[in-house]
């Protein structure tokens, strides 16, 4: 108990010394008592005012209590008595200071409508030893009494017109009381019912009385109460002067009403000025729901509500507009209304000797690209606005990277329109939309050559002189009107000669001619230092010795059909109106893409200004995306996702399949994340369409911490891995779905994929629709085949025979070891990514839905020994997720792949019945027989039994093991050595 006295004098201690900006610690408490006894305490006699005089009463009555016990230690009976008359004393003087520092403490402050700022939590009533605790730990007495004079004299400055919701209660009932209000049913309010809580502004209630009286207001004429209005609004007359608050609130009342009346009328009677930002806030809200005319409306109605505008207004205006309008769908008017729009800011702005912004130059560009009436030929007349008009003052607007990049975007979208109509029409000849195509495209490619060279006229530096003076003025022209050649820039340039849509290639949905994707690669490599990487790594562990290149199937294809095209059309077709050309012949791809000035000269190097009047010694690229520019953050990587797509997508339409996987794991282990070494890649003769990248290699995680930029690759890059192996990997009735499945084995694992590209749900089912895709095509290829067979031979089509064809051993072969890897990545994905034990059940429904497939369709012309193996692969994908009927519920059984049975039974009686099978085989028996003990239900077995019976089956089964009964030879040395063993047990 001595030590509680002790330990609560110290407290008392610790407060004074943190009221006189004193401290120590980290002493013996007798140490301080000694300290405080002696040196400080008689000091502060007179310096203490107050609940301190309290404290000072009790350490000096401490002190001799102290002193008078130190000459009583020898005695315990003494002591303890002593001891306890002491703690009655202290302990009633303490909480008199506990009742006295409650009244003190300022916790009755009236709250306001709006939350005031809750008092720090030392301060707040709970007992006097925690609130020295604090003190002591933070030293926050004087900081607090600082803090509550300026908490207070904020709320009074805030609070001096609030007004508060009882008030506004009292004002509803009494002056409107005779007006019927109604819900947004229709059904009438009872004033009377009404709590202050139900006029809070996010209040649904409060919303439906403000627009009643909104009506009202309407309908009388007359203003409603000011302060009734301010309660609903969630505000005061003080705060509608403040710019800041008012966005505030404004913000809030469109999050909560969804709606812009009450936003709308707190901006109308706060200050003018004010108000600029929360009608911004308002109006950009309209726009991105699409709201373009009441917009433009509200936009109008500022000049009545005398609500200035500023440069972010026009901004947010013709910005929200081109976001909300479809690409095509800009109406005439709209665009006459914008143009009008923007001169009369042009002409108030050239008042005051300013110019228009670059971003609201941009803006109303974009939306004028939306106009595809005559070649959106207002777009390219609004180029004219950029130039200086000195008889009427208008000054110059200076283009950016921005500008050129949207004008390219919107020729863009033109090209894409122009394709879908021309894809549509199907009544149309395939020689005559071949022939549209190549002239739709040749117009993108000379329209982006033209925008190319201004955009190059306008990032070259000036040529060095021998004059200084003239070098300076030429650099400090430049450096305010060049445009820094950004990736956005060079991925939309590069996109004329490499789309997906652009049907030039060797068929409608084949991308662009085979000279456009050769082009699009040679611009790439001449401006990203990292793209000119892959294809230099590419080029070194491929087999072919030039990669970019088609290949001879390609080649042949493509040109043969643009042959044909231009055969029947000058046959056949009726005149037509050219877009790029005079003559049919210059479409031809050899005359428009190989002619390579722009491409060639694509990144020239030049001597760039170095400061004020000087140029770099050394020449060095007009393109570099990782030189720092002004005002813009720093860039570590020369690629983004939008280049290493069009690389990918360059090498699939050249055909090359091969080097895309290639591509495509050097990016996912670079900047992907993925602890591999390009060290698999091992020789130059990489062939990963037959071998698959990693093969029957054992690898082990790398000890190198992979960087994942998800600025260059992410998920979305992996879905599109996926359906371009799925697109292009299906040939002659086989898949190249291994190359998938071996990479997703890598993915779904920490091990390799600690915190890389994170592998979603949506990835997963991707997958599966694959697996049942390649099921679909393995029976359509082969229903194919058989139908030209008898063509061939003469014979008739069976009327009964099954539309979809068999599977032979080498399509089942490939597709149950496909599906085995795979459902190895989904247990491993469930476990490993999503920490769970079980699968989805739209998972379990997707399995028993293949495993159905697998069993429906008939098995051409195989070997009993054949048909096991194939089974043994079955049982391996499925046997993890495998219950038997007698573990499920009755809700569970169309969620589990109890179908499996069929495969179960046929290896059990199958492998059964045979002699000498290899010891992998016995062992599978022994656990099939297992597996079928437990079925009977002799015991009952948990869900951890069953997932180890589960794992011991897929463990034993060896996906490459394909023996059943041992060879001849490996028979003949288990004789042998079975009889040395009876031999040596005779002599013994």
């Amino acid at each position: 108990m001595a030590d509680l006295v002790i330990v609560r004098l110290f407290r008392m201690y610790a407060f004074l010394n943190c009221k006189i900006n004193r401290r120590i610690s980290n002493c013996p408490i007798s140490g301080i008592f000694e300290f405080m006894m002696a040196r400080r305490l008689d000091r502060m006699g007179e310096n203490v005012s107050g609940l301190d005089s309290c404290w000072f009463m009790i350490c000096r009555i401490s002190r001799p209590l102290y002193r008078m016990r130190l000459r009583l230690k020898r005695s315990i009976v003494v002591c303890w008595m002593f001891d306890s008359v002491t703690w009655v004393i202290l302990e009633w003087m303490v909480s008199f200071v506990d009742f006295h520092w409650a009244r003190w403490d300022g916790s009755s402050v009236i709250k306001s409508t709006k939350d005031a700022k809750p008092s720090p939590s030392s301060f707040t009533r709970k007992p006097i030893k925690d609130k020295l605790k604090d003190i002591v730990e933070g030293d926050t007495y004087n900081k607090y009494i600082k803090y509550k004079k300026a908490a207070n004299t904020e709320f009074t400055k805030k609070s001096a017109t609030a007004y508060h919701l009882s008030a506004a209660l009292r004002v509803l009932r009494t002056k409107y009381d005779a007006i019927a209000f109604r819900n947004e049913e229709n059904e009438a309010i009872d004033l009377q019912k009404l709590k202050s809580s139900d006029l809070k502004y996010s209040s649904p209630l409060s919303k439906i009385i403000f627009s009643n009286l909104m009506q009202v207001k309407k309908l009388s004429g007359r203003q409603i109460d000011r302060n009734l209005a301010l309660a609903l609004l969630g505000t005061d007359g003080k705060q509608l002067k403040d710019p800041y608050y008012i966005t505030e609130n404004v913000e809030e009342l469109l999050k909560v009403d969804n709606d812009t009346e009450r936003a709308m009328y707190l901006c109308r009677i706060g200050d003018k000025e004010c108000s600029i930002v929360g009608m911004n806030v308002i109006m950009s809200w309209m726009l991105k729901r699409g709201k373009v005319q009441e917009g433009l409306k509200l936009f109008n109605q500022r000049k009545s509500s005398g609500i200035p505008t500023n440069t972010q207004t026009y901004v947010l205006l013709f910005d929200g507009i081109a976001k909300a309008l479809p690409w095509g769908e800009c109406t005439p008017e709209l665009v006459s209304r914008v143009l009008s729009i923007f001169r009369q800011w042009r002409e108030d702005l050239a008042q005051e000797e300013k110019s228009v912004p670059i971003e609201g130059f941009n803006s109303c560009l974009s939306i004028l690209l939306k106009d595809f009436t005559n070649s959106q030929a207002k777009a390219w007349d609004f180029f004219d606005e950029l130039m200086e008009d000195r008889d009427n003052k208008l000054k110059e607007i200076i283009p950016d990277e921005q500008t050129f990049t949207t004008l390219l975007l919107g020729v863009q979208k033109l090209t894409e329109s122009r394709r879908i109509s021309v894809k549509k029409t199907r009544t149309t000849k395939e020689a005559v939309r071949t022939v549209e195509l190549l002239d739709i495209e040749a117009a993108q490619i000379k329209t982006f050559s033209y925008i190319w060279e201004k955009v190059k006229g306008l990032a070259m530096p000036p040529t060095p002189s021998d004059d200084t003076e003239i070098d300076t003025q030429n650099i400090s022209h430049w450096n305010k009107t060049k445009v820094e050649i950004d990736m956005p820039l060079v991925s939309l340039f590069a996109s004329a000669f490499c789309n997906r849509a652009s049907g030039t290639g060797e068929e409608f949905g084949r991308g662009s001619h085979y000279l456009g994707n050769q082009q699009a690669l040679k611009i790439l490599k001449s401006t990203s230092h990292d793209v000119d990487s892959i294809l230099s790594f590419v080029q070194e562990v491929s087999p072919d010795k030039d990669i970019i290149t088609p290949t001879e199937k390609v080649r042949t294809d493509t040109d043969q059909r643009i042959k044909e095209a231009f055969k029947t059309f000058n046959i056949e077709a009726p005149p037509l109106q050219l877009l790029s050309v005079n003559r049919i012949g210059e479409l031809r791809p050899q005359t428009l893409l190989l002619d390579g000035d722009i491409i060639n000269d694509f990144n020239p190097n030049v001597h760039r200004p170095n400061g004020r009047t000087g140029f770099t010694k050394t020449p060095v690229p007009l393109i570099d995306f990782l030189r720092p520019v002004t005002g813009k953050p720093k860039v570590n990587y020369s690629i983004n996702k939008f280049l290493l797509n069009q690389v990918f997508d360059s090498f699939i339409s050249l055909g090359r399949l091969n080097e895309f996987v290639i591509a495509f794991w050097y990016a996912v282990i670079r900047w992907g994340g993925l602890r591999v070494d390009l060290s698999i890649f091992q020789n130059k003769n990489n062939n990963v369409l037959e071998t698959g990248v990693l093969g029957t290699k054992e690898i082990t995680p790398s000890t190198i911490d992979r960087q994942y930029v998800s600025s260059i690759i992410d998920e979305m890059s992996v879905k599109l891995f996926i359906f371009k192996i799925q697109e292009r990997g299906r040939d002659s009735g086989m898949t190249q779905t291994k190359l998938i499945t071996e990479l997703m084995r890598l993915l779904v694992s920490k091990d390799f994929n600690p915190n890389g590209i994170h592998i979603n749900v949506e990835i997963m089912y991707q997958l599966w629709d694959l697996m049942k895709a390649d099921l679909q095509y393995y029976k359509r290829y082969n229903h194919k085949m058989t139908i030209a067979a008898n063509n061939r031979t003469g014979r008739e089509r069976d009327a009964k025979a099954p539309r979809e064809g068999l599977l032979h051993y080498d399509q089942l072969e490939q597709y149950t070891v496909n599906f085995a890897a795979f459902t190895d990545s989904v247990y491993q994905w469930i476990r490993q990514v999503q920490k769970k034990k079980d699968m989805p059940s739209s998972f379990y429904e997707n399995l028993g839905e293949i495993l159905n497939g697998i069993y429906q369709v008939q098995w051409w012309n195989l070997k009993e020994n054949q048909k096991i193996y194939i089974h043994k692969l079955i049982v391996k994908a499925s046997v993890r997720f495998y219950r038997p009927k007698i573990a499920l519920e009755k809700t569970e059984y169309q969620s589990n792949p109890y179908v499996l049975e069929n495969s179960l039974k046929y290896l059990r009686a199958r492998l059964g019945e045979k002699d000498g099978l290899t010891y992998a085989n016995i062992r599978l028996v022994g656990a099939l027989k297992k597996l079928e003990r437990m079925e009977t239900g002799d015991r009952e077995y948990t869900r951890k039994d069953w997932d180890a019976i589960g794992n011991e089956i897929y463990d034993i089964i060896d996906v490459t093991d394909k023996e059943i009964v041992k060879k001849p030879e490996d028979r003949e040395k288990t004789t042998k050595k079975e009889g040395d063993n009876v031999v040596e047990t005779s002599k013994v």
